[in-house]
């Protein structure tokens, strides 16, 4: 071949063919002349037209070689260009473990590490994954192992990364085997997806459903407790319509305001506008005032209740009764704690009640589940009502609450069990309950089933007091007061060995981790189903369980 040629094709780019030329026929020859490197071999002598028509030939073969080279190399690139900017981790491995390809987002999951973490003790530390059982992977479970071993890893495992600063950040690893033509396993490729929003997203999801159960559960077990008080104390079946209704459109009004504000409490004014001054009463007849004050959640449903009952009160006794009776409310806000006056003014001659009804005790006891008290006074001119409720923890208060805590018993037969009876009979309890109505249902229940309730606690620290200084033979602990745990409460009752069960609208993951084994009585139940649980517990104080070290 021409050098001039041949050095403009390698100028060029194009690969220099290489013909050999010589005069040794035979196949031994020519396999020896192609296993030097040549492209092609020709015997002499040949013709100068053989001799051309080899030569274009391997030029035209040179130049599809390098077409399908720079091809390849392009195709390369603009893989590469989209695996840069994935945004999710990629990495090629080979049969070893050893990583051929990993692209920038990859780089925060493994910055230093060579090999991939299942065949590294340095990536390991970062990583952590769990099998479907809750028990942590072993390594040869890892994805990048299974991959190894032929197994495809889809949709993924879910993993825990350790991040630089030791924050862990929830991943989705998925991994596929690469094989050869001849379906042996010869890498794998690694994909790794951050899904911490979406752990964060599924988590919240969970903790709104199980916050929706717990608040229709309680609605329920309220609706339940007011039926049960009001046909133990109502005997005529129209008054108990009237009534019922009217409290239940209350509950209504309130959720409504509530769910308005996502839950996140209402001001006390709105409240005082919304359960007064919606129905028929004459607006000039009530008179508001004070500061902005917000209620959260559960002491506005507690504040409804109250309100509802002063105003339904006065309309049938007190001085909304006359055609010139007047109510006036104001309130004050001093040292965290609401001070509430309620005043009626113009009405009947107010005289004592021979016995506390319904309505009172669920103004007294709502008081005290918040940690504070009403107190109702007669005077001249009128009822006055006192009503302190504190708006940051809720505490006990020193107030004259502790007079009237207890209230009249209202023993009322059940439809219990002789059996259940005879074994509940004497038997010393402790209630530990933030709903003021749904308290009252449990313990009027349990001294109907011949019970003793020597404690009725709203608060944590009514409770462990209680349990402190009062012989008791089981407890019922709601496993939720105001949003708080219970887990101090549920271990000063197992440090005494006094068996208690879980009382709760919540399911069985909501209670605390160390008691998880602890009996738990769904919200709402039946009086039958609360005695025989309770004559239960009683007979086997075995049920307590310890705190897990």
């Amino acid at each position: 071949m021409d050098f001039g040629r041949g050095l403009i094709l390698w100028l060029l780019g194009i690969p220099l063919p290489i013909i050999l030329l010589s005069a040794r026929a035979g196949e031994e020859s020519l396999v020896e002349g192609l296993q030097t490197g040549a492209d092609d071999y020709l015997i002499k002598p040949f013709t100068a037209r053989e001799l051309l028509a080899r030569v274009a030939a391997n030029l035209t073969t040179a130049r599809i070689r390098k077409n399908a080279a720079k091809a390849a190399e392009a195709s390369e690139a603009q893989l590469a260009a989209v695996l840069q900017q994935l945004p999710v981790g990629v990495t090629l491995v080979d049969r070893t473990g050893r990583m051929v390809i990993r692209n920038a987002a990859m780089r925060r999951y493994l910055p230093e590490v060579e090999m991939i973490p299942s065949r590294d003790p340095q990536g390991t530390r970062r990583w952590r994954g769990w099998a479907p059982d809750g028990s942590q992977l072993e390594l040869s479970q890892w994805p990048g192992a299974r991959a190894l071993r032929g197994e495809t890893v889809a949709p993924g495992v879910e993993m825990l990364f350790v991040n630089d600063d030791g924050r862990e950040t929830w991943t989705l690893v998925s991994t596929a085997p690469m094989r050869d033509a001849a379906g042996a396993v010869v890498g794998a490729v690694a994909v790794v997806q951050d899904i911490e929003e979406r752990k964060k997203a599924e988590e919240t999801q969970r903790l709104l459903v199980a916050e929706l159960n717990h608040r229709v559960k309680n609605t329920l077990a309220n609706v339940q407790a007011i039926a049960h008080q009001m046909l133990r104390r109502t005997k005529d079946p129209a008054e108990f319509v009237t009534s019922f209704s009217g409290r239940i459109q209350s509950l209504s009004r309130v959720h409504t305001m509530l769910s308005t504000a996502t839950w996140r409490g209402i001001d006390l004014r709105d409240l005082v506008r919304d359960q007064l001054l919606a129905g028929a009463v004459d607006e000039t007849r009530i008179t508001a005032w004070g500061p902005p004050v917000h209620l959260e959640a559960q002491l506005a449903l507690h504040a409804a209740l109250m309100l509802h009952e002063l105003g339904t009160n006065a309309i049938k006794y007190g001085s909304l009764s006359t055609a010139k009776g007047i109510v006036t409310i104001n309130w004050s806000v001093a040292d965290e704690v609401l001070r509430l006056r309620w005043e009626e003014r113009g009405g009947p001659v107010v005289r004592a009640p021979a016995q506390r009804g319904f309505g009172r005790t669920l103004i007294e006891q709502s008081a005290k589940r918040e940690g504070g008290a009403a107190l109702m006074s007669i005077e001249a001119e009128g009822v006055v009502w006192t009503i302190t409720l504190p708006l940051g923890e809720h505490q006990p208060m020193k107030s004259p609450a502790a007079a009237f805590a207890g209230g009249a018993k209202h023993i009322v037969a059940t439809a219990v069990e002789k059996d259940v009876r005879q074994r509940l009979a004497g038997k010393r309890l402790l209630v530990v309950e933030d709903e003021a109505l749904v308290a009252l249902d449990i313990v009027a229940s349990l001294e109907g089933a011949g019970a003793e309730v020597t404690g009725s606690a709203g608060t944590a620290r009514e409770a462990l007091k209680i349990i402190g200084d009062t012989p008791l033979d089981a407890a019922l602990l709601d496993a939720n007061l105001r949003g708080q745990p219970v887990d101090e409460i549920a271990a000063a009752l197992a440090a005494r060995n006094i068996p208690f069960l879980f009382v709760t609208g919540y399911g069985p993951e909501s209670l605390p981790k160390a008691f998880a084994k602890t009996a738990m009585l769904a919200k709402p139940f039946s009086q039958e189903d609360l005695a025989a649980a309770v004559a239960s517990l009683v007979e086997a104080p075995a049920t307590v369980h310890r705190l897990r070290k």
